[in-house]
């Protein structure tokens, strides 16, 4: 008689929805004896199992979105960085009296270095 009442009272109040799924006989067995052992109605102790797992991934959740975008910013900045090296280095001259000039200065060698290198035609 309770479980009808239960579902009248789900189908009146407008913020709560009926869940239906599909579980083996023998987990819903131990699960309604752990339940009457414990003196809780299965709809209590499912609805505590979902708001336990609510509070144990949403701390995971928002960490994977904040690092999803880290990822997605530092993408960003890295992309307008090179467009603005490879911008900035289009605008320096790159030969002198028909010598290639040096331009990586990522190599230390190269950096220092006051020689040019001849281009190959």
């Amino acid at each position: 008689m309770a479980n009808i009442n239960q579902t009248a009272s789900i189908s009146i109040n407008k913020s709560n929805n009926l869940i239906n799924f599909i579980a083996s006989k023998d987990l819903i067995e131990t699960f309604d004896s752990i339940c009457s052992y414990n003196n809780q109605t299965r709809t209590s102790a499912l609805i505590k199992l979902m708001r336990d797992y609510i509070n144990e991934q949403s701390p995971i959740i928002r960490h994977q979105i904040e690092s999803t975008q880290n990822l997605k910013n530092d993408l960003s900045n890295f992309n307008q960085l090179k467009l603005q090296t490879e911008t900035q280095n289009q605008s320096k001259p790159t030969k002198f009296n028909g010598y290639k000039l040096r331009t990586n200065l990522n190599d230390p060698i190269l950096f220092f270095s006051d020689r040019f290198i001849e281009e190959d035609l």
